[in-house]
């Protein structure tokens, strides 16, 4: 009966569910307010920031692009008018040849030839024109660009040159002038002649493998996939 009572009194005590209040632990409170005011513009801030340094190296990644292709074309460019000028001039000539004789005259170039895979390459190509006169001989070597005199070493970039050395077509065919072709040849053998055998025996070569190497930027690269070839066809 005591039971009974007490039980009923704990009942009554209790208000109806609907007007139960429910308390959330102190913690919970604290996440249900989310983020203040400061901390969104804190959060705001960074990210433009992160952003902003992200554009900024993209666009200093797209200008070093840029300028690499840019060298790169004016490279080729330039090679391409070495080349087409090379094989004007030897198509005019009557033999080729590698190395220089006695009468031969171009002060500075590099002379000493040296094997590429077992094959004797040269560092100069020597176009030799007809033999009936006027005799021209033209020759293409590499000179260093620190051996230049001071007013004319400030309008190239080296380290090595490519010079033309021959008269040129207005000239008497038997003065000789020396001229820089091609920029930015990189230390080393830039500029390596091949000669190939004449197909008639005992005849001097009419042909020749030429490669030309360029520098551009800071690495050194091959301005063509290919090294040219240039042609002698022997005049009537």
């Amino acid at each position: 009966m005591k039971a009974q009572r007490v039980q009923a009194l704990s009942s009554r005590s209790q208000p109806p569910a609907w007007r139960r209040k429910i308390h959330l632990p102190n913690d919970r409170m604290e996440l249900s307010k989310g983020f203040s005011l400061v901390e969104l513009l804190i959060v705001a801030g960074l990210t433009a920031v992160v952003l902003a340094g992200l554009g900024a190296l993209t666009l200093v990644s797209d200008l070093q692009v840029g300028r690499r292709s840019n060298s790169l074309q004016e490279a080729q460019e330039q090679w391409g008018r070495a080349v087409t000028f090379i094989q004007n001039e030897a198509g005019d000539g009557a033999s080729l040849s590698g190395s220089l004789s006695d009468d031969d005259v171009c002060n500075g170039i590099a002379t000493a030839s040296f094997e590429v895979n077992g094959i004797d390459t040269y560092p100069t190509l020597v176009i030799k024109g007809p033999n009936t006169p006027p005799n021209w001989t033209i020759i293409y070597g590499v000179r260093n660009l620190n051996e230049l005199d001071e007013n004319i070493r400030v309008l190239y970039r080296g380290p090595k040159l490519l010079i033309r050395c021959g008269p040129f077509p207005i000239n008497d065919p038997s003065t000789q002038s020396q001229t820089v072709l091609l920029d930015r040849l990189p230390d080393g053998n830039p500029f390596q002649v091949q000669l190939l055998p004449n197909p008639v025996s005992g005849q001097p070569a009419q042909d020749a493998i030429v490669t030309i190497t360029l520098k551009t930027g800071t690495n050194t690269t091959y301005a063509s996939d290919q090294p040219f070839r240039v042609h002698v066809q022997s005049t009537p």
